[in-house]
């Protein structure tokens, strides 16, 4: 019986992450429907002035969709980590959605100006100099990856200035080398394999799945540091 009882938890414990992780993705997937379609019409695209004109687009709606809508993900997420796991997800979401738009949207518009300058350099150096470059650029990308969810996991766990989010992850970042390198293969393999060979877990798991990573990490970071801090102060 207690076998069974064990069984019925493990199932229970299961269906209840997929139920959250699915419920959450499909959130931000919906709120991210002006980019969603822009992605489908990059997929689509049949000359490069296309797919320059279709990958601007995107870059010009990230601050006021994606950065908002993902921002709100990882503050969800965030209350899972912490232990808070009985919690409305549709009203913690549209709360954390109105709460930082204003500060998700700034937060994006300079994320995305990086991104878009890392974009034109990447066109540039692999075109126009050498291809040899890709290497270093793919893994520039992976790095400004791990520094963008960084940054999003400080903003929701900080009520600080916008400039300290950026300065403390620009911190875990260089200064956890290793944790670095883990969450960017793992969420470069898993966005991979999702427009690769399971698309299914795009609207399901793909962006719930890389913000419980990221956020876990991040924390598992910042336990650490106040530790230290706390050992300094006795």
């Amino acid at each position: 019986m207690m076998q069974f009882n064990g069984l019925m938890k493990g199932i229970y414990w299961i269906t209840d992450w997929i139920t959250k992780l699915t419920i959450t993705n499909l959130l931000w997937i919906v709120f991210n429907i002006p980019i969603v379609f822009m992605v489908l019409n990059l997929l689509v695209a049949e000359t490069v002035g296309q797919l320059i004109a279709v990958g601007i687009t995107i870059v010009a709606l990230s601050p006021f969709v994606f950065f908002p809508a993902t921002t709100a993900m990882f503050a969800v997420v965030r209350r899972w980590v912490m232990g808070d796991k009985e919690i409305s997800i549709v009203k913690s979401y549209w709360k954390y959605y109105k709460e930082n738009y204003k500060r998700s949207i700034l937060m994006g518009l300079i994320l995305g100006i990086l991104w878009f300058i890392y974009a034109i350099d990447y066109y540039y150096f692999t075109v126009h100099v050498n291809q040899s470059l890709t290497i270093v650029l793919v893994i520039f990308a992976l790095l400004l990856s791990v520094f963008t969810v960084h940054t999003i996991s400080n903003s929701v766990h900080y009520d600080t200035k916008l400039s300290a989010s950026f300065k403390n992850a620009v911190l875990i970042t260089i200064g956890s080398p290793l944790l670095s390198i883990l969450i960017s293969l793992f969420n470069g393999a898993l966005v991979y394999v999702s427009f690769t060979h399971a698309t299914f877990l795009i609207p399901f798991f793909m962006g719930s799945v890389i913000a419980f990573i990221s956020f876990s990490a991040y924390y598992t970071m910042y336990l650490k540091v106040e530790a230290l801090k706390q050992q300094q102060q006795a």
